[in-house]
C-alpha cells in the first residue's frame, strides 16, 4: 500500500514560480542553510522542515532587495524557506536596515 502525498496548493498569485522553486527546485524542503539566524546545528548547518498543506514553503530573495524589486526576481534569486526560517531571515534583514538608517542619520564628524 502506498502512502498518499499531501498535497500543498500554491499560492494565488505567482503559483508557476512557486510551483518551480518551491516545489521543483526544493523537492517541498526548506532551503535555509543558517541565513534566518539559526545554526540548525543538529541538521548540519540545513533545515529540514519539509512543506505540508497548512505549512506551506514561503520565497524570499536570497539578497535584501527592494519589495517592488523582489516581486520580478527569477526563480535562481529565490528561496523556499519554511514559515519559522522566512520569519527569521525578514527579523535578521529588517534589523540590518535599522543599523543602516541608524549609522545614516548620525552626523559627521567635523574634526
Amino acid at each position: 500500500m502506498t502512502v498518499p502525498v499531501p498535497v500543498v496548493h500554491p499560492p494565488l498569485l505567482g503559483g508557476d514560480l512557486w510551483q518551480q522553486v518551491a516545489v521543483e527546485r526544493a523537492d517541498g524542503r526548506c532551503e535555509c542553510r543558517t541565513q534566518c539566524g539559526n545554526p540548525h546545528k543538529k541538521d548540519n548547518g540545513a533545515c529540514t522542515r519539509l512543506q505540508a498543506p497548512g505549512r506551506p514553503l514561503h520565497l524570499a530573495p536570497r539578497t535584501d532587495v527592494l519589495i517592488h524589486r523582489a516581486a520580478g526576481l527569477p526563480a535562481a534569486d529565490l528561496l523556499a524557506l519554511c514559515l519559522p526560517c522566512y520569519d527569521g531571515l525578514d527579523r535578521l534583514r529588517r534589523k540590518d536596515r535599522r543599523a543602516f538608517a541608524d549609522q545614516a542619520t548620525q552626523p559627521e564628524p567635523l574634526f
